[in-house]
């Protein structure tokens, strides 16, 4: 409980197929999706407005913030429930 995966983008589309990646199947029975402000993400770029939780920006991030355009970012954190051996 409490390890996090991080998916960031500067491209939405591309920050979305790797979200649906991690989610398709069980990827939510074992992480919860949080949002900036720590509640559960509910939908809408709102959600992948959130701060870098490493606090440490890439070279990329830095040169797309530079130009004012957005970082799509979004956090899953593992939540309590057991994993299934049989996976």
């Amino acid at each position: 409980e409490g390890d996090v995966v991080f998916l960031q983008s500067d491209i939405k589309d591309a920050l979305e197929a790797m979200r649906d990646q991690f989610v398709e199947g069980v990827g939510l029975t074992y992480y919860n999706e949080w949002t900036g402000d720590g509640a559960t993400a509910t939908g809408g770029d709102e959600e992948y407005a959130m701060e870098n939780p490493l606090g440490i920006p890439t070279e990329r991030e830095v040169s797309v913030l530079k130009k004012g355009l957005p970082i799509y970012r979004t956090l899953f954190k593992r939540n309590k429930s057991p994993f299934d051996d049989s996976m």
